[in-house]
């Protein structure tokens, strides 16, 4: 009735809400299309940025989603149409304005106001208007493991790899949210797998921090660095060996390296900046299994002995005499291993 009655679809509210965006907020699929017959700014964000097509993804709308993604299209392509039309009258500062149009692009709603010779192109599209703590659509259906959705974005060419600005990636929020399917999605899409944040985490990491074997072996395929850890030295193996995941452990130091003639390329005695190494932390939460795969693995007899040491200093701190045995069988064993092979 009030749309019948020229009601101003696009009225905000004193806090910037705009009728689409709680529409789109609150599932009301009938109302968006009913807001979407009319002439409202799907591109209208509120104070933090957050955009329609943001809080259905969020929320995980998919109906909704589909509508704006579809009346994004229809939109981008008017535009397109009225710019070739009026290309001809554009003048010499006007072609200038353009050629300088993505610099000029604001780095978190991405929206690039323009106007030419009569034809108005208020917006980019909207699968790239982002937040302004910098989280894309995309992002965000990623980190609620909202899987159809992220298919629509990505069907409507959303950038796979725009990262917020402490550079998590939308392929780190989905190893984060542990969802096999959308990492999948991502990847046929070409997301870069050597994404750094800010405290140097990689979708690796995390995946390793969170013991999601499918998702480390899928990263694998595609040549992520096995050793690329935090800005303190953590290295996806450590995080494995920490958590005691020894699955992905066994997986990590049979990591393949294309610029390696070494099988395994993993460097388990690799330190981090305060001196723990993926043995040590094995070593001090009593993973026996995962000690024993990492002295097998690859370490010195220096280690070795390093190794026991710690062993006994551990286990006269909590005098545990049963662990003690089974540690210095499980690396005295190794050194003669190592003795034989290169004596």
């Amino acid at each position: 009735m009030l749309l019948a009655a020229d009601a101003n679809v696009n009225s905000l509210t004193k806090d910037g809400i705009s009728p689409i965006f709680v529409a789109c907020e609150n599932g009301y699929t009938d109302i968006v299309k009913q807001l979407l017959q009319k002439d409202t700014d799907i591109y209208q964000c509120i104070d933090d940025g957050t955009s329609p097509l943001f809080v259905a993804s969020q929320e995980g709308f998919l109906e909704i989603a589909t509508m704006l993604l579809d009346k994004d299209s229809v939109l981008q392509k008017n535009n397109e149409d009225k710019l070739s039309k009026n290309r001809k009258k554009t003048t010499k500062e006007e072609h200038a304005y353009l050629s300088d149009i993505e610099e000029e692009t604001d780095p978190h709603t991405q929206r690039k106001p323009f106007h030419i010779s009569g034809a108005t192109i208020k917006h980019s599209c909207i699968v790239d208007i982002r937040r302004n703590d910098g989280a894309s659509p995309l992002f965000i259906a990623c980190a609620e493991g909202e899987t159809d959705i992220v298919k629509q974005l990505l069907d409507h060419d959303a950038n796979v790899d725009q990262c917020t600005p402490d550079g998590i990636s939308p392929l780190y929020a989905a190893c984060e949210a542990q969802n096999v399917d959308i990492v999948k999605m991502l990847l046929e899409r070409n997301a870069s797998v050597s994404k750094i944040s800010t405290k140097g985490k990689t979708p690796l990491y995390v995946a390793c921090k969170f013991g999601c074997l499918e998702i480390i072996k899928l990263l694998k395929d595609k040549n992520a660095k096995v050793n690329k850890g935090k800005n303190n030295a953590t290295t996806p193996l450590y995080v494995a060996c920490k958590r005691g995941y020894l699955n992905i452990v066994e997986e990590l130091i049979q990591w393949d390296s294309p610029n390696s003639s070494h099988k395994r390329c993993t460097d388990v005695i690799l330190e981090r900046k305060d001196g723990n190494s993926p043995l040590f932390i094995a070593c001090k939460n009593e993973f026996l299994d995962i000690v024993k795969v990492l002295i097998d693995a690859k370490c010195s007899i220096l280690t070795f002995f390093l190794a026991y040491w710690l062993y006994f200093v551990l286990n006269v701190m909590c005098f545990s005499p049963h662990f003690f045995v089974i540690s210095t069988v499980l690396v005295f064993g190794s050194c003669l291993k190592i003795i034989k092979k290169f004596f």
